[in-house]
């Protein structure tokens, strides 16, 4: 998870920051702003991205 997000940090504000999980129980945000999703999530609900 840190490798992942450290990458993500390098982006700078341009972006959303996200990281798909196997294992995150629901969505959530992170200290730095990076949302942490969980794949089954990401994959099946089509608006999945719309709220975050």
């Amino acid at each position: 998870m840190k490798q992942e997000q450290r990458s993500l940090m390098l982006t700078g504000a341009f972006f959303k920051k996200i990281i798909i999980t196997k294992d995150a129980p629901a969505p959530y945000y992170n200290d730095d702003g990076v949302l942490v999703m969980w794949i089954y999530d990401f994959l099946l609900n089509e608006n999945s991205l719309d709220n975050c």
